[in-house]
C-alpha cells in the first residue's frame, strides 16, 4: 500500500506544477481559461500580454458579419491605433449581444490571438480567444467606438 503513495506522490507533484500556459511559437503566453465560461466571467486581458501584442504584432485582420467588406492592417502605426481601441477594463456581460466582426492578430502570419467584437448598444466588448479558449474580456475605448462607427457610416454613404 505504500509502495502506491510513493508512485501517485511525483506524478501529483509534476502536475501541480504545471503553469496551465499556453504559449505560441512568438512568445505571445496567455493564461488559458475555461472556456466554458461566460465573457462576463473572463478577466481583462493583462498588461503583459497588451504590450507583448505592442512590440510583436505584424498583422491585423477584421471579418465582419453586416459589413460587405474586410480590413487588412499591415502597418505599424495602423496596427499600434487598432491596439488602443482595447480598454483596460474588463467588458460587461455580452451573452445574447451579436457579434459585429472576428478579428484577428498575427505575427508573421501566425494569428496568435482572435477576438469576437460586440458592438451593439450596451455591448461593446472584444472577446479574445487563443485557439479554442476565451481567455480575456475587454471594453472598447470610446476611439474604437468612433472608429467602428465610421465603418459603418461609410458603407451608409456608399449604398445611398
Amino acid at each position: 500500500m505504500r509502495w502506491i503513495l510513493y508512485l501517485l506522490l511525483p506524478i501529483g507533484l509534476l502536475s501541480a506544477c504545471t503553469d496551465g500556459g499556453k504559449k505560441s511559437t512568438d512568445g505571445v503566453t496567455v493564461k488559458a481559461v475555461e472556456s466554458k465560461r461566460g465573457p462576463h466571467a473572463l478577466p481583462p486581458m493583462d498588461k503583459a500580454t497588451y504590450e507583448q501584442l505592442q512590440s510583436t504584432v505584424t498583422q491585423v485582420d477584421y471579418i465582419f458579419h453586416s459589413l460587405p467588406f474586410s480590413v487588412n492592417q499591415t502597418e505599424r502605426p495602423a496596427i499600434q491605433t487598432n491596439l488602443a481601441m482595447i480598454s483596460p477594463e474588463r467588458a460587461n456581460d455580452v451573452t445574447g449581444c451579436p457579434i459585429f466582426a472576428r478579428e484577428s492578430f498575427q505575427v508573421n502570419g501566425e494569428i496568435v490571438l482572435e477576438a469576437d467584437i460586440y458592438f451593439n448598444e450596451g455591448c461593446y466588448a472584444y472577446v479574445f480567444y487563443q485557439g479554442k479558449d476565451k481567455v480575456f474580456a475587454n471594453k472598447i475605448t470610446d476611439q474604437g467606438k468612433q472608429f467602428y462607427n465610421n465603418l459603418i457610416n461609410q458603407v451608409k454613404l456608399q449604398s445611398q
